[in-house]
């Protein structure tokens, strides 16, 4: 990268968010059968990052106070550690994009076969972005020592797109158009901060930021069957929603459960969840890898989990709504007006209290379109068989618990990130497997279609979100008597 390139409003956000105590950097991990070789592996990694010009940059701030990026000497770092342990990483030392770039190669091996982790600072990338990395050096390896491999190059990018990477479509020609859509999000951004949520767990006496844990990152892996996933699918189809709507609803009532078992939970108690959505178009098919990203949140009272197919209704309308009015550009409008104030990324006046409850990141299948060959579904990399994924989502203060979902092999996939300082173990062994429970139990649950007219609107929706199923239309009444759920 040979031009400074200034930050975007998300970036410095992520930027901004990144505290010692929550490092916003995020890991994911890739479960290999069998072993690479040593020189093709180091070549691909070196040629990957070529490519993608951001994991090569930090971030620096100029004598007038913008951030820029700055590129720096082309060369990743890469630990190599004994895999002793399946469902532990080594102690991990957060990445500070201000000294060096944001991305680390983790190469785990034993005897069975090698973990490849990836450690990306979010003000870099986002997910689908370290998933986009992580596909370039597998089709580099595959290409290095000639395996089996459906393209003879790596798919074109262009690093001259990344100068447009915070514009998402919206041009002079068309802003007055794309600002008049938020007028909706816009208006939902003064509720977000007007409005607190209640935490996952009450802090009590514990310490805004804790020291960082020994064994950072703290998290719990599940996988559900084959046979189970179908399931999923087949009970958010019969609903009419999609399956991230189905999980966002049951994420909503396990955590009111969880409050409600701890004795902690009200009537009236207001639960925000996040999401980010990806704000990707066609022009970005060749952009490299970077945050092309935004958020939208959803807020229920605790009293409205009483009623759970009505809950799903009401998310499910408002997931209508963010994706007809692409309500992530709300969020990251908002952010450009806090830029243009100059407040909020220095010190960020909401870290002292909660924002969020919770966060639900879906990246559906994010390898679905590698071009390597598969045998039951895992991917085949020259004498590798990628048997397993686990993406951990980073956390902020008083966000408690985030969850990354995915689906590889036909298998849906948990990840649950906990703060250490506030859930124990035990704690967040029993959130987890509440979750899991719950999601079986709506897998196999009868069902409420809602209205014809719902979702003949939803299928001419482009989704802006990587669900792991379709909508399909339904029959029937819709629900009546919604709770309020406030999205953007």
């Amino acid at each position: 990268m040979t031009t400074p390139l200034r930050l975007v409003p998300w970036e410095r956000h992520m930027l901004s968010d990144d505290h010692r105590s929550y490092p916003m950097n995020f890991f994911a991990r890739f479960r290999f059968r069998g072993h690479f070789r040593r020189d093709a592996l180091d070549a691909a990694a070196q040629a990957t990052i070529e490519r993608h010009p951001l994991t090569t940059a930090v971030a620096h701030r100029t004598w007038y106070g913008r951030w820029e990026w700055r590129g720096v000497e082309p060369q990743l770092e890469v630990r190599r550690f004994a895999r002793t342990e399946r469902e532990r990483l080594p102690p991990a030392e957060p990445l500070d994009i201000r000294r060096r770039p944001g991305l680390r190669l983790w190469i785990l091996e034993d005897a069975e076969g090698t973990d490849i982790v990836t450690q990306l600072h979010h003000s870099m990338s986002d997910a689908l972005g370290g998933f986009q990395l992580i596909e370039d050096f597998l089709v580099g390896y595959a290409l290095n020592v000639g395996a089996s491999c459906r393209r003879s190059s790596l798919r074109p990018v262009d690093a001259g797109r990344l100068a447009r990477r915070g514009t998402f479509g919206v041009t002079k020609r068309n802003f007055f158009s794309a600002l008049w859509s938020q007028r909706r999000g816009l208006g939902a951004l003064a509720r977000f901060y007007g409005r607190t949520p209640k935490p996952l767990v009450e802090r009590g006496n514990r310490p805004l930021h804790p020291p960082l844990a020994d064994n950072w990152p703290t998290f719990i892996t599940h996988r559900f069957t084959p046979e189970e996933t179908q399931t999923y699918r087949d009970r958010a189809t019969r609903s009419g929603v999609t399956v991230h709507e189905l999980l966002l609803r049951d994420l909503f009532l396990t955590i009111g459960r969880s409050r409600a078992e701890g004795g902690t939970a009200a009537p009236g108690d207001l639960l925000r969840v996040f999401t980010p959505i990806n704000m990707r178009l066609p022009f970005d098919r060749k952009t490299p890898a970077a945050n092309l990203v935004s958020h939208v949140f959803y807020d229920v009272k605790q009293r409205d989990l009483a009623d759970p197919e009505t809950l799903l209704a009401s998310l499910s309308e408002a997931g209508l709504r963010n994706r007809r009015d692409r309500a992530g550009l709300s969020w990251l409008w908002g952010l450009q007006a806090v830029a243009w104030t100059q407040i909020g990324f220095a010190i960020d006046p909401w870290i002292r209290r909660c924002t969020t409850t919770a966060l639900l990141t879906n990246v559906g299948g994010p390898l679905d379109r590698i071009p390597l060959p598969r045998r039951d579904g895992q991917i085949v990399v020259g004498d590798a068989t990628l048997e397993e994924i686990d993406l951990v989502a980073p956390l902020r203060a008083m966000t408690q618990a985030s969850i990354a979902v995915h689906v590889y092999a036909d298998r849906l996939g948990l990840t649950l990130n906990y703060d250490s300082a506030a859930l124990t173990p035990a704690d967040a062994g029993r959130l987890m497997d509440s979750y899991v429970n719950r999601i079986r139990e709506s897998a196999t649950a009868s069902t409420v279609q809602y209205g014809p007219e719902q979702n003949a609107t939803k299928q001419n929706v482009p989704v802006q979100t990587v669900p792991a199923a379709t909508v399909a239309p339904s029959s029937g009444k819709p629900v009546a008597s919604l709770p309020e759920t406030t999205s953007v």
